[in-house]
């Protein structure tokens, strides 16, 4: 199978000296044939972040991420074009291992310490919080992602596999097939109609 060329940009975090050192590779002509593959780049060091982070998403069309400090109630921004930090709010609570994913004005955030899904309006500086679909089936996930209409998550624990969607407008849940296997962390994306998984803490992947 093969591939055209094509232009990718990735931005990564990497850990350095007890903070985090944000990197960005800009991608040119990658092109793959079968298996093989030649990928050619650069990494260029921008402005590293205030805090170790975790849960980092970006929006591109406003041109900005979004991470939490680990172990932290502060969420925090990053100006791509400015290459700047700023911290821009403080959650309900204090979060552990997080993960976000923006739709429309909304950051929603999972986190393995709370079994409900916070929403954050980022033009009214606000929050919120979203119910777990039942009692039996709280969240505590770092597995979130969205499709550009609805949020979906895998729900956390070594005993539990059960792929949800919620969606935004009716504020309904709604139950999917589930994943072939439980997962504990790990992390979900979301690509051109397909959900992308991976288990995290477990040899399935």
């Amino acid at each position: 199978m093969k591939r055209d060329r094509y232009h990718a940009f990735l931005a990564t975090v990497i850990k350095r000296a007890g903070r985090f050192l944000l990197l960005m590779a800009v991608y040119f002509s990658v092109s793959l044939q079968g298996t093989a593959g030649v990928i050619s780049g650069t990494f260029t060091p921008l402005a590293n972040s205030p805090a170790n982070l975790t849960g980092l998403t970006v929006d591109p069309v406003n041109g900005y991420m979004y991470a939490f400090g680990v172990y932290s109630d502060q969420l925090y921004r990053y100006n791509i074009s400015a290459n700047s930090w700023s911290a821009i709010s403080t959650s309900p609570e204090w979060l552990q291992e997080t993960s976000l994913t923006k739709l429309g004005d909304n950051l929603y955030c999972a986190s393995i310490t709370r079994g409900d899904l916070l929403v954050y309006n980022i033009p009214g500086n606000s929050w919120s919080a979203i119910s777990a679909p039942d009692s039996d089936n709280e969240l505590y996930t770092t597995n979130i992602a969205t499709d550009g209409v609805n949020i979906f998550v895998i729900l956390d624990g070594f005993e539990n596999a059960k792929f949800w969607r919620y969606n935004v407008n009716a504020g309904t849940w709604t139950a999917l097939a589930p994943a072939p296997a439980a997962q504990d962390w790990g992390g979900l994306s979301y690509f051109n109609g397909y959900f992308y998984f991976h288990e995290g803490n477990s040899s399935y992947g």
